[in-house]
C-alpha cells in the first residue's frame, strides 16, 4: 500500500456550451466557463455561473432570476454535491434536450 501526501493539483474543466429552457418557452444558450464549478446529474448539469449567449427571459423555477444575453448569470449558491435538488444554474449539453425537458 502506498500513501501520497500533500500532493495537490489545479483541475481546469474545458469551456462548455449549455442550453435551458426558459419560462417563456426560449431556449437560452450559455457559455459556462472553464473556471466555472458545474456537476452533472443524470443528463443535466448545474454550475454556478454562466454567460448568456442567446435567449432572453426568466427562470421557470424564479421569475425574478432573469437570462439577458451578454451578461453574466450567477447562481444564489452552488451545491457541487450529485443530488439533483441542489443550487445552482441548470443546463443541458444540447439545444434538443432542452427543448424537451419539461414540456
Amino acid at each position: 500500500m502506498s500513501l501520497v501526501i500533500g500532493i495537490s493539483a489545479k483541475v481546469t474543466f474545458p469551456e462548455l456550451i449549455g442550453y435551458k429552457k426558459l419560462s417563456n418557452g426560449i431556449i437560452c444558450k450559455l457559455k459556462i466557463p472553464s473556471n466555472c464549478a458545474r456537476v452533472c446529474i443524470g443528463d443535466r448539469w448545474r454550475c454556478a455561473h454562466a454567460i448568456v449567449l442567446e435567449g432572453d427571459g426568466a427562470s421557470r423555477y424564479d421569475p425574478k432570476f432573469l437570462y439577458v444575453v451578454g451578461q453574466r448569470v450567477i447562481a444564489n449558491g452552488f451545491n457541487s454535491s450529485e443530488s439533483p435538488y441542489g443550487c445552482g444554474i441548470y443546463f443541458h449539453l444540447t439545444r434538443e434536450v432542452a427543448e424537451s425537458y419539461w414540456r
